[in-house]
């Protein structure tokens, strides 16, 4: 902690304790934004994993704007997460494997997929929310729908390489 020093005015020492937790939130989210690239951009995809990790931390930047002017709760921190990309990384790999061109075109591609299934999603949630249907989510259990998460990423990466 910063201690304050006796001429010190109490509100420079807060700006500097923000400032603080500003640099270390935003080394956390660049270390998590990378691997976050790391998992979905490896392989035939290896030569977008810069970009990708840059367009991860800028979304979270983006989406962290928008909840900080939108949103009622001042202290929130947007940050893309592990749990969908971890189940849909195997997805992205295989569009663009089967794309044929260079690497470009295959980082183009996952880029394309990455997106839409995010836009896709992102107003699925919407449509869920404003319609009030998140009471159905409740019926089942927290286990059960982490034992489905985690079986559809265990059968996408022991899926036979015919498919």
């Amino acid at each position: 902690m910063l201690q304050e020093s006796a001429g010190q005015n109490p509100q420079q020492a807060g700006a500097w304790r923000s400032v603080l937790v500003g640099v270390v939130f935003g080394a956390d989210a660049a270390g998590y934004c990378l691997a976050l690239a790391t998992i979905c951009f490896s392989g035939a995809l290896a030569a977008g994993l810069g970009v990708a990790a840059a367009m991860f931390l800028l979304g979270s930047a983006i989406a962290t704007l928008f909840m900080f002017r939108f949103g009622s709760f001042r202290l929130a921190m947007a940050i893309a997460q592990y749990r969908p990309i971890s189940t849909l990384a195997h997805a992205f790999i295989l569009a663009a494997s089967t794309v044929a061109g260079s690497a470009d075109v295959r980082v183009a591609t996952a880029f394309a997929v990455i997106g839409t299934s995010a836009l896709a999603s992102g107003f699925m949630f919407w449509i869920i929310g404003r319609l009030g249907l998140g009471r159905f989510l409740r019926m089942f259990p927290y286990p059960v729908l982490a034992g489905f998460l985690a079986s559809s990423g265990y059968c996408w990466s022991t899926r036979p390489r015919h498919w």
